[in-house]
């Protein structure tokens, strides 16, 4: 008369690499999978990096305490998410994270994403992020590193659109200095994470 339902990876995937990645529609199928069958007794979200994978665990609370929240647009939620953690900072904070979306993976978004990695950069260089929202101050530890840890992840995606926009064009030096630029971030993140030998993170 009991059953549990366990949607591996639904909000993480395993092994994780310790970069932000959105897992939106994996958390609404689990969500929605598991309203339909039924009043349940109990809900959680195993994640192995939680403060970078903050919007997963945020959407997926929601959902936790009101399953119809599974139908809050994506951008809504990383606002709402945004000024609970630093409101004066809440747009380019949203915007980041909107880039990280799967929508975003088009390489013509190369530009957008190293215009809001570049704004990050400015406020964390300023020190200027107003004060913390709720989960500012009571979940995260360190709203600056997590500002500038998302500043990389999106250039990163940037440099990521970027090479993959010159392959398409078959432009070669466009491609080999994009490429160069794209391996330099990579190996400077891993570097800052001491995440070796676990695989490439390819920016997407």
């Amino acid at each position: 008369d009991r059953t549990m339902y366990f949607p591996y990876n639904a909000g993480e995937p395993e092994p994780s690499a310790p970069h932000t990645a959105l897992r939106f529609a994996e958390i609404r199928k689990a969500i929605r999978e598991a309203a339909d069958a039924g009043p349940l007794l109990g809900t959680m979200v195993n994640l192995q990096t939680p403060a970078v994978q903050l919007p997963n665990l945020y959407f997926f609370s929601r959902c936790a305490f009101d399953p119809a929240d599974a139908e809050t647009p994506d951008e809504v939620i990383l606002r709402d998410l945004a000024r609970l953690v630093a409101p004066r900072i809440a747009d380019p904070l949203a915007s980041a994270w909107t880039l990280l979306l799967p929508f975003a993976e088009d390489p013509a978004r190369a530009g957008d994403c190293f215009h809001a990695a570049d704004t990050l950069d400015a406020i964390v260089r300023s020190g200027d992020f107003g004060l913390p929202g709720a989960i500012g101050r009571h979940v995260i530890p360190d709203v600056p590193t997590l500002i500038d840890d998302l500043a990389r992840r999106v250039r990163l995606r940037g440099l990521a659109l970027e090479t993959e926009r010159a392959i398409g064009a078959d432009a070669t030096p466009a491609m080999e200095t994009s490429l160069g630029r794209y391996l330099r971030a990579g190996l400077e993140w891993q570097r800052r994470t001491g995440y070796h030998d676990r695989g490439w993170i390819t920016g997407w």
